[in-house]
């Protein structure tokens, strides 16, 4: 089978944009929003109108329009930001948004290489660091997918250039609600590389980007034949082992049933295909399993979300098990029986899983081993990464929002107060602090009876210290004394000075203050 075609996708978009593929139970995608960025006026595209976003932007900005005619049409125009700019949405209904940005670079978009930005939401960043491809390369895609949780109120979206080289662009931008139930909120299996966890919840609280989104043992599928416009491209570049899997295909009407998959979570040329075990001995069934390894994120959070229709056993399923392996330490029975009763039924199961820290994540089907029907397959994957300590705020959290202002300035002047206050309590203790001289008195310069110089009685009868404030020594003596106020002499600091210790001509000790 054929692997990824970059080429061969933008053939398929020239095409797909002007047809687009609908069926009488297809999602109607509400009209707002579709946005044809760098344009000055509107475009019809897979019956979505994609209007000029002139009246959404602000900041710096240039529209800039390719000259090659050949362009696909949504592509032959972008705008480029070389400081943070935002575009902002009016939002009147909260819910799990599907936010798509289109990046298809052309010539006239400059250098490449200086196209290197980030992406925020509510001031959040959800695209960090992010670079464009070149629309040649082997693993291109021009758009970049994300689910995100919005509330009523401004949907404001910040493009942030990596530095004063570098610019953002985008050539369209999709923000519309999807379907009720898409992302499932709790309860969801917790798996990291060690085995089952428990479960997850809170899911709906967090951003997903979507990494990976593989149609597997079918070919590319473009965002005319989906019905919420997805790219999914085929699963052979991923797989391990390949002559251990067979593509397999089904032609007929598939039967979507309360309790399954509906078409808004993968397309028919998702469910109608399918990687199944390949038999390689016809007296024996192969002992492997189906594995795919596909590059994420180290150490953190995916939702990865598994689709299965069988369209491999013939006229009932009841018989159908087989193992879902993600990493090597957690296995989950897949027993379709017990989904819906009936064969070409679609349905998925969704896994809230810790990536390790190899970069890869591997997923695996393989039958049972215990089961005479030895069989095992999978028809599509997407793998989600989940962007955590993320906040949606809408117009209800006006009061949050001033509140999170005025909290940390009113807090930064408490805390100066609190400092300052400190600074002048340990000012004054410092200031009234007796120097710790117990064997340093003041005595007579030359002569005399100490006792009756450092303790006399008042008129009271008490008793107080005599400071010898008569006594006048000469500076050079003081000089002598403290050699030169050495600072190693040093006994104390007070709020007027610091105090010295010192011994005079005579042999007498004294303590000196130089203020």
């Amino acid at each position: 089978m054929e692997g990824f075609q970059p080429l061969k996708i933008l053939s398929y978009l020239s095409i797909g944009f002007l047809f687009h593929f609908s069926t009488s139970n297809s999602y109607t995608l509400p009209d707002k929003y579709f946005i044809n960025c760098g344009s000055p006026s509107s475009l019809l595209v897979s019956n979505r109108t994609f209007t000029s976003d002139e009246k959404l932007t602000s900041g710096n900005s240039e529209a800039v329009e390719e000259t090659n005619s050949s362009a696909i049409e949504l592509y032959r125009t972008a705008r480029i930001f070389r400081q943070s700019s935002s575009y902002e949405f009016d939002i009147s209904q909260s819910g799990t948004y599907v936010v798509r940005f289109h990046f298809f670079p052309f010539s006239s978009l400059g250098n490449l290489s200086d196209a290197h930005f980030s992406i925020s939401a509510y001031g959040f960043p959800i695209l960090s660091n992010f670079t464009v491809k070149n629309s040649s390369s082997s693993d291109f895609l021009p758009i970049q997918d994300f689910f995100l949780p919005v509330r009523v109120g401004k949907l404001r979206i910040d493009f942030v250039p990596f530095d004063e080289h570098s610019f953002a662009f985008a050539n369209a931008i999709e923000v519309f609600l999807a379907p009720t139930d898409f992302i499932p909120d709790s309860s969801v299996p917790y798996v990291s590389g060690e085995g089952q966890k428990g479960e997850y919840n809170g899911l709906l609280r967090s951003p997903l980007h979507v990494i990976h989104r593989i149609n597997v043992g079918g070919d590319n599928i473009m965002p005319n034949n989906d019905t919420l416009l997805r790219y999914w491209i085929p699963d052979d570049v991923y797989l391990f082992h390949k002559n251990i899997a067979a593509n397999t295909s089904y032609r007929g009407k598939l039967n979507y049933e309360t309790g399954g998959a509906t078409e808004f979570n993968a397309p028919d040329s998702v469910y109608g295909t399918a990687k199944k075990l390949n038999i390689v001995d016809k007296y024996g069934p192969t002992t492997f399993n189906i594995s795919w390894h596909f590059d994420v994120r180290k150490q953190a959070k995916h939702l990865v979300r598994s689709h299965f229709c069988d369209i491999v056993t013939g006229t009932s399923n009841e018989l159908t098990r087989f193992n879902l392996y993600i990493y090597s330490n957690f296995k989950r029975a897949i027993r379709p029986w017990d989904v819906i009763q009936q064969t070409a039924a679609p349905f998925y199961i969704d896994f809230v899983v810790d990536s390790d820290d190899s970069g890869l994540m591997s997923i695996s089907v393989g039958p049972e081993s215990d089961n005479d029907n030895q069989t095992a397959f999978l028809n599509g994957v997407e793998i989600m990464e989940v962007i955590d300590k993320f906040s949606a705020r809408g117009s209800h959290s006006k009061r949050m929002n001033l509140f999170i202002i005025i909290g940390p300035c009113v807090g930064g002047v408490v805390l100066v107060l609190i400092i300052l206050a400190m600074f002048m309590f340990c000012l004054k203790r410092r200031k009234w602090m007796r120097v710790e001289t117990p064997d340093w008195r003041l005595v007579p310069l030359y002569g005399g009876s100490s006792h009756s110089r450092t303790m006399v009685r008042n008129t009271t009868g008490s008793a107080h210290a005599d400071l010898n404030l008569g006594l006048k020594i000469p500076f050079s003596e003081i000089l002598y004394a403290t050699r030169n106020f050495d600072t190693k002499l040093m006994i104390g600091e007070g709020g007027f000075g610091k105090v010295y210790k010192g011994m005079l001509k005579n042999g007498a000790k004294v303590a000196v203050k130089r203020s």
